[in-house]
């Protein structure tokens, strides 16, 4: 007796379906288990959220006197003024004037920081190529004289010098 592959694979897919049950049945298990630790959680971000939206709430319907006395002693110090019965709005604005114009003049001061060191640079350019143009002057001025009296130039009494210094140190040898 001969059997097909139909015949084959369909007891094959009888003897496995217990298994492949079994797989879904737990995959299913670990969704669900999945989803109720989610949930768990949600709930537990929205209590911290109501909480936290009561607590504030209850914070700014405090009073003045009950938020002065949650702060802390260094708070105190820092804040008084914001807690004080007098009426400090022109001190406080001269205080916002003050800090405007303090940014004003830091910008005015970086400004002319810049322009004098630009100024400054230029100068000292204009300085170092005016004493190179009167060596290089003076130096003309020299070749021209000693040529004139039918001496030697600098140039030519530095590399007479110089080949003399170069001579002597081959003689050395």
């Amino acid at each position: 007796m001969s059997t097909t592959a139909s015949e084959t694979l369909g007891s094959e897919q009888t003897s496995n379906k217990p298994l492949n049950e079994e797989i879904i049945k737990k995959y299913i298990k670990d969704l669900k288990d999945e989803q109720k630790a989610w949930s768990a959680e949600s709930n537990q971000v929205k209590q911290q959220y109501k909480t936290l939206r009561e607590n504030k709430s209850n914070i700014v319907k405090s009073s003045k006197s009950q938020l002065y006395a949650m702060l802390t002693e260094e708070e105190k110090r820092q804040y008084s003024i914001l807690f004080s019965k007098e009426n400090y709005a022109s001190l406080l604005e001269s205080i916002e004037t003050l800090k405007k114009k303090v940014a004003i003049v830091s910008v005015n001061y970086e400004n002319n920081y810049h322009q004098v060191e630009q100024q400054l640079h230029n100068s000292c350019q204009a300085q170092f190529e005016n004493l190179m143009n009167q060596i290089v002057q003076r130096h003309d001025t020299s070749e021209d004289l000693a040529y004139e009296s039918g001496g030697d130039s600098i140039s030519d009494f530095l590399d007479s010098e110089s080949e003399s210094d170069v001579s002597d140190g081959m003689d050395m040898d």
